[in-house]
């Protein structure tokens, strides 16, 4: 047991085909802007571990559950389909495999990670029975995770999102200035729940407008 409760994160992003070029270095300056912004606060400092998982054509694990004050950005590269299940079977692996659990009442494990799923395009693998599995637990409020979605570009399909969570952001143009703001918002939700990680729930700030 870690002498401080820790605040997981879980970054799961969306690297196929068509995130190509611009896409993607607007994805790899964020995740920079989120480090950055983090390593200023002390709390974030002390609580937040970050975890990037990407899918395309497959899923993976780029970076595990890492202390805020150790965690640099991954390169990312686009390329393949989009291996949305897979993200989520990934994600479920690694809360099993990483997370605290409580042991007793005295006993606390780490407190309910936040969640960050960014997509832009249809899923191409087998994802219905995990994503509703995922957002029944999310949902019956479990302490399995407080699930921010963003639903980026044209081709994006809001509805598969929200069977996963209804906290679901749109981006329909994916701008520098936009995919700024979504980062923006993530850096201020882990700060927040980093303060208040007792109430997860209440503690992400009011999304901003991406569209």
């Amino acid at each position: 047991m870690t002498s401080i409760r820790r605040l997981p994160v879980y970054l799961l992003i969306d690297v196929s085909g068509d995130m190509a070029c611009e896409r993607i270095e607007q994805l790899q300056l964020g995740l920079k802007l989120l480090a950055s912004e983090l390593k200023a606060d002390p709390t974030a400092l002390e609580v937040a571990y970050l975890s990037v998982i990407t899918f395309g054509r497959v899923a993976q694990q780029l970076v595990p559950l890492t202390e805020v004050a150790a965690f640099t950005a991954p390169r990312i590269t686009a390329g393949g389909g989009t291996a949305f299940g897979e993200a989520l079977r990934t994600l479920e692996m690694c809360y099993d495999r990483e997370i605290i659990k409580d042991t007793s009442e005295e006993e606390k494990g780490d407190y309910k990670p936040l969640v960050f799923v960014m997509t832009d395009g249809q899923p191409t693998d087998e994802w219905e029975k995990i994503t509703d599995d995922i957002g029944k637990l999310v949902r019956d409020g479990h302490k399995y995770a407080y699930v921010v979605a963003l639903c980026m570009g044209h081709d994006a399909d809001e509805a598969v999102l929200r069977r996963l969570t209804d906290n679901v952001m749109l981006m329909r143009d994916i701008t520098p200035g936009s995919m700024k703001k979504f980062f923006k918002y993530v850096s201020q939700s882990i700060k927040s729940g980093s303060k208040r990680p007792d109430n997860i729930d209440g503690t992400p700030p009011s999304p901003p407008v991406l569209t």
